[in-house]
C-alpha cells in the first residue's frame, strides 16, 4: 500500500478476515477515493460496536468519522441515516461531537462549514495516529522509556582521562 500498489495490497490481504486487514482494506479504498467501498469497509470494521454504550476509542471514533464522510462523498443518504440512527447516542461522549454530528448528518446538516469540519476530522485523525504510534512504542518494550543511567564518579580512583591513558599502550 505504501508503494501505491493498492490493487496488489488488496490481493495480498484478500483472505485475511482480521480487524487489521479490514482496517487496511478501508484505508486502501480511502486512498483510491472509492468512497462507497471505504465507507462500507470502515463500517464493517466497527462491527456491532454501536450496541455497546461505552465511550468510543479514538480509533473507533476515527473509523466512524471516516465512514460518515465516505458515505457522504458517495452520496449514500440511506447509509448515513443508518449510521446516525445507530451512533447518535455517542455524540455527547465523543472527543469531537460536532464532527460526528456533521459527518453522520450528511452534507445537508449545515451544523458546520466545510473548513471547520475538515479541521475537526484532522484533529481526530492526528490524535488517532498519535495513539497508534504510542502503542507501537510501548509494544517495543520498556527499554525505550527507561532513562539513561547516570555515570557515577569513581570514588578515590583516577580521573577518566587518566584511566584511558593508563589503559592505552604506549609506542616507543
Amino acid at each position: 500500500m505504501m508503494l501505491g500498489r493498492h490493487e496488489h495490497a488488496l490481493e495480498v490481504i484478500q483472505r485475511d478476515n482480521s480487524r487489521e486487514a479490514a482496517d487496511l482494506r478501508a484505508e486502501i479504498m480511502w486512498r483510491q477515493k472509492d468512497w462507497a467501498g471505504a465507507a462500507t469497509a470502515f463500517e464493517r470494521s466497527l462491527g456491532e460496536r454501536w450496541k455497546d454504550p461505552s465511550i468510543l476509542s479514538a480509533e473507533d471514533e476515527g473509523r466512524l468519522l471516516r465512514a460518515g464522510v465516505a458515505y457522504s462523498l458517495a452520496g449514500d443518504e440511506a447509509a448515513l441515516n443508518r449510521l446516525e440512527g445507530r451512533w447518535s447516542g455517542f455524540y455527547d461522549k465523543a472527543r469531537n461531537p460536532a464532527a460526528l454530528r456533521v459527518a453522520l448528518g450528511g452534507a445537508g446538516s449545515g451544523a458546520l462549514g466545510v473548513a471547520e469540519f475538515g479541521r475537526l476530522t484532522a484533529d481526530t485523525e492526528a490524535f488517532t495516529g498519535w495513539v497508534a504510534k504510542m502503542k507501537e512504542r510501548f509494544r517495543q518494550g520498556p527499554t525505550q522509556y527507561a532513562p539513561a543511567p547516570l555515570a557515577k564518579p569513581a570514588v578515590g580512583g583516577p580521573a577518566p582521562q587518566k584511566q584511558a591513558a593508563a589503559a592505552s599502550p604506549t609506542r616507543g
